[in-house]
């Protein structure tokens, strides 16, 4: 099994905890670029995954009507996040979340998220 460093080099992503360990966590100024599950407080039942360098802004936006993909569904709160140093790697992990296989991760590993259906996903108790 690859050490925590190596893992990070190699994976580009690791938890929080682990990138403490290693000390590899950004300084300030350096970006970080978040991958991030959205859950309709109107609908809960939607979810959303997306990719952005500014969170907050993302999220207000999201809530504010100008992202066309959920507009109809606000507002939206904050499920989940994940950073990572590397804008292609967190692309890469957000791309993987939006397969069935990635979707079966979420619910396993870090939300209550089910199976795609037209662009979105249904919510579920985890097993």
């Amino acid at each position: 099994m690859p050490s925590v460093a190596e893992r990070i080099r190699s994976e580009g992503w690791a938890t929080p905890r682990e990138l403490r360990m290693a000390g590899a966590l950004q300084s300030k100024g350096s970006p970080v670029f978040y991958v991030y599950l959205l859950r309709s407080e109107s609908w809960p039942s939607k979810t959303y995954v997306g990719f952005t360098a500014d969170l907050k802004s993302r999220l207000a936006d999201h809530n504010a009507g100008r992202s066309s993909h959920t507009a109809r569904f606000r507002p939206w709160k904050l499920e989940c996040y994940l950073g990572f140093a590397d804008e292609s790697a967190a692309r890469a992990f957000e791309g993987y979340l939006k397969t069935s296989s990635g979707v079966a991760f979420a619910r396993k590993r870090f939300c209550r998220i089910a199976s795609t259906k037209g662009g979105t996903t249904r919510a579920v108790e985890p097993s």
